[in-house]
């Protein structure tokens, strides 16, 4: 036997247990040696604990790619908005410079001839080197063009062709 313990240990054996019986009039106290409830998600096994790896990785890969697609769209969108800027200030920029309105139908201008001297002066279109080589990208197809030439002009059909009530200044 010890020093200094005695042979009833009952007075100590209350501060031993783990939990406590509530007093009369009181709330039960929760049970700390359960473990916390979950949800049943939360019971599932995740794939990178047992499950089906290959699974895992699959579908991560899937919604990695679904991002980098989305991402690269939305790149794209941004871009042809921004190249239609850059097109419209180039095709706004030949009509001040390069045409004049014509005063008799004699006078008109065939559709292609316009078109190609819309071009000529678009790959010249910006301040510097850099600018000039975005504007070459962002050239209007001759479709694109003639919707904004029917934007502002009205054009007549004849039998060489499409003609518009331009005509082109010298040296344009």
């Amino acid at each position: 036997m010890m020093y200094g313990m005695s042979l009833n240990h009952t007075h100590h054996a209350r501060f031993m247990t783990t939990t406590r019986r509530p007093r009369a009039g009181s709330l039960p106290l929760p049970k700390y040696d359960a473990p916390p409830e979950q949800h049943p998600a939360q019971l599932a096994i995740p794939p990178w604990r047992g499950g089906d790896r290959d699974a895992f990785e699959a579908d991560l890969q899937r919604r990695e790619t679904k991002e980098t697609f989305s991402a690269l769209q939305k790149a794209r969108e941004k871009a042809e908005e921004l190249t239609g800027a850059v097109r419209g200030a180039a095709f706004d920029d030949w009509v001040r410079r390069c045409v004049l309105d014509a005063q008799a139908p004699d006078e008109w201008s065939q559709a292609r001839t316009l078109y190609e001297s819309y071009i000529e002066h678009a790959r010249r279109f910006g301040e510097n080197r850099s600018q000039r080589a975005q504007s070459v990208l962002a050239l209007a197809t001759e479709t694109q063009w003639g919707r904004m030439m029917a934007t502002l002009f009205i054009k007549k059909r004849r039998s060489t062709g499409w003609f518009y009530p331009l005509k082109l200044k010298r040296g344009a």
